[in-house]
């Protein structure tokens, strides 16, 4: 008799989760921690299982896999403007968190289109 995913051993643990907005620079508003969406742990996976998106896949993989996902932060807001220094400091500070668990690999599911920095960058000359 064979095992459902949900009764197969834990083979491995993943640290997961990702950000997704889609920035436009010549929209001068800038997208704010209370523009995102913002799930963590199971909660996360649940939401997402059968979701057709990139973390969707993982989530459905990692269970039929028999793949534990461990999910900091799962950061989503529609397209806006550029996104707030503050909202990346708040996504890489709660994966920094997870730095020394117990995890065998990191599947970082990030969409970004656009422009990601509230200013403009330099111009770095001589490439």
């Amino acid at each position: 008799m064979e095992l459902t995913p949900a009764e197969r051993p834990r083979l491995a643990a993943y640290l997961t989760g990702g950000i997704a907005q889609e920035s436009h620079s010549f929209n001068p508003i800038l997208t704010d921690r209370q523009r995102f969406t913002i799930i963590e742990g199971h909660d996360a996976v649940e939401r997402n299982r059968g979701a057709n998106s990139t973390f969707g896949g993982v989530v459905d993989s990692a269970y039929e896999a028999g793949v534990e996902l461990i999910v900091p932060t799962l950061f989503r807001a529609q397209s806006g403007g550029p996104v707030e220094d503050a909202v990346l400091t708040k996504f890489a500070t709660s994966w920094s968190l997870q730095q020394k668990g117990d995890f065998d690999a990191i599947i970082l599911s990030s969409v970004a289109w656009g422009e990601w920095s509230p200013r403009p960058l330099p111009i770095q000359k001589g490439y």
